[in-house]
């Protein structure tokens, strides 16, 4: 009777052990779980973080190749609207000098 009581307070022992075991076991897991989510977050982060960078890198280089298009243009109407000017003087020059000329 006595040795039964033991035996039956060390299984008592020994399933609160074993309880406890398992709460440790799913505390361990559901850290893990949620390492590895946070983990997971910060790689998507990351890896947005590198497209955002890739995608501004291109912003930059596009708009740098728009602004260097627009200066081309910009010279190319400079230098056609000089030569219409120059045009117009030479035209204003030969009318004064068919006037004279006439005169």
């Amino acid at each position: 009777d006595g040795e039964l009581a033991e035996v039956k307070s060390q299984l008592k022992q020994t399933q609160a052990e074993l309880d406890q075991a398992r709460t440790l076991l799913a505390a361990a897991q559901r850290a893990a779980t949620e390492s590895s989510e946070w983990k997971e977050s910060a790689v998507q982060a990351q890896e947005q973080l590198r497209e955002t960078s890739a995608g501004l890198v291109a912003k930059s280089k596009e708009a740098e190749l728009e602004r260097r298009m627009r200066r081309e243009i910009e010279a190319r109407f400079e230098e056609k609207l000089h030569l219409k000017v120059r045009e117009g003087q030479n035209l204003n020059s030969e009318v004064e000098r068919l006037k004279k000329a006439g005169d």
